[in-house]
């Protein structure tokens, strides 16, 4: 089986994608944003697409490894999608990560508040 035969495999209709559609080498990142060691990585990626844009795009497949922070960092993202606002809230929540990954209830209160300041409409 192919790299390209696999691509269905990885590629589903509600991952995020980022990148153009037709290109040969498709990343993907199992990613959560409540994860340092995901924040840690994903420049490396963001650098591979910037060398290569007309060669790579990245799918990004939700891996909530923090259970309640991570499912909810999930609904904001998935907010910022339907918005066009992806990768700024992205930055942004990876950004200030230390603010809303904390202990406590009202934690991803902080995460919204980040998503907001960045031009998500919350409501």
């Amino acid at each position: 089986m192919s790299a390209s035969d696999q691509t269905g495999a990885m590629l589903r209709p509600h991952s995020p994608v980022m990148g153009a559609v037709d290109v040969p080498v498709t990343i993907v990142e199992f990613f959560d944003l409540a994860c340092e060691a995901c924040k840690a990585f994903h420049p490396k990626v963001k650098q591979i697409l910037a060398a290569f844009p007309r060669e790579t795009r990245l799918v990004i497949r939700y891996t909530p490894f923090h259970r309640e922070s991570s499912v909810d960092a999930v609904k904001i993202l998935e907010a910022a999608r339907a918005q066009g606002k992806f990768e700024p809230v992205l930055e942004a929540l990876l950004d200030g990560q230390r603010a809303w990954t904390g202990q406590g209830a009202r934690a991803i209160d902080r995460a919204w508040a980040v998503a907001q300041s960045v031009g998500l409409d919350v409501a």
